[in-house]
């Protein structure tokens, strides 16, 4: 897996947050990890954190992906049920699982396209799966996933663009 650029400063916050906790111990490893180093770094992440303060556009993306992050949580519970129903009913598909990776992946494109697949196959299945336990909400549940994860990723692109604009 890859760090994305907008999770460099959480990363960065808890690695300091590590480091500091443990700086005696790298100082008896190695002498040039120091109070001047971690100073250094601190100053490094704050200058971060000042320059994409500034720039609203980075603000909004990363809430807009903070958002999509979430909504692939949320997302994640109905379909490990939605799952069991399925292999219950003998219906073959993978499609579940794969969403599922693709929320891990963060790739939100796949989740979208799909989930558009398994709304037509929930649809198509719908009597055998409420008979093996299926909430009645879950197609329209699963619609409503799928336009909010396209109104986010599709916000998300419009700020990365202006990002990459300025």
């Amino acid at each position: 897996m890859y760090i994305k650029q907008e999770e460099y400063l959480p990363l960065a916050k808890d690695l300091i947050a590590s480091f500091s906790r443990d700086l005696l111990l790298f100082a008896e490893e190695d002498h040039n990890y120091t109070q001047a180093y971690k100073d250094a770094f601190q100053s490094k992440i704050t200058e971060v954190e000042q320059k994409e303060a500034s720039n609203t556009a980075l603000v909004k993306q990363k809430q807009a992906t903070q958002a999509l992050y979430l909504l692939g949580e949320d997302l994640k519970k109905p379909l490990k049920s939605l799952r069991i129903r399925i292999e219950r009913a003998g219906i073959p598909t993978k499609l579940t699982t794969q969403i599922l990776t693709d929320i891990k992946k963060r790739n939100f494109e796949g989740v979208g396209s799909k989930l558009t697949d398994l709304i037509s196959l929930v649809n198509a299945h719908l009597t055998v799966l409420q008979d093996k336990g299926m909430k009645s909400t879950i197609p329209q549940d699963l619609q409503d996933f799928q336009l909010a994860i396209a109104a986010k990723a599709d916000e998300q692109k419009l700020f990365m663009k202006k990002i990459y604009i300025q």
